[in-house]
C-alpha cells in the first residue's frame, strides 16, 4: 500500500488566535431563531468579543442619549456580528440586538 499524504494550508495571521482564521468556536457562522437568542449568545461571550477580561462597567450609554451601548463597545459587537456572519432567521438585516442586550445588562446590575 502506498503512503498517502494530506496537505492542508490554513492561512494564519500574526497576532491572531489560530481559532479565528479557522472559524472555530464563537467565530463560526451561525443562525439564531430570535434576536433574544442572539442577545443571550453575545452576553455569554461579551468579554471575549470586547477582548477584555470582564464586561466593562461603562458599557451602557448615558440615560437621555441615543446611545444604548457606548459606541466603542457597540462597534466591536457590530463588527463581531458582521465578520462572523451571525443571522436571525436566516436574515442579515436588523440583527443587532442592542436594546435587548442593554436590558439584560441592566438586570445584571450595570448602570447607565
Amino acid at each position: 500500500m502506498k503512503a498517502q499524504y494530506v496537505y492542508e494550508n490554513i492561512e494564519f495571521e500574526r497576532g491572531l488566535e489560530p481559532k479565528k482564521p479557522m472559524k472555530l468556536g464563537i467565530y463560526t457562522k451561525r443562525n439564531f431563531n430570535s434576536r433574544e437568542e442572539l442577545a443571550d449568545f453575545i452576553l455569554n461571550f461579551l468579554p471575549a468579543i470586547l477582548q477584555l477580561p470582564e464586561i466593562p462597567e461603562d458599557i451602557l450609554g448615558r440615560a437621555g442619549t441615543n446611545k444604548i451601548i457606548n459606541y466603542p463597545y457597540f462597534l466591536k459587537i457590530k463588527n463581531f456580528i458582521d465578520s462572523t456572519e451571525k443571522t436571525v432567521n436566516n436574515r442579515i438585516g436588523d440583527r443587532y440586538p442592542t436594546l435587548l442586550l442593554a436590558q439584560k445588562l441592566k438586570k445584571m446590575g450595570f448602570k447607565e
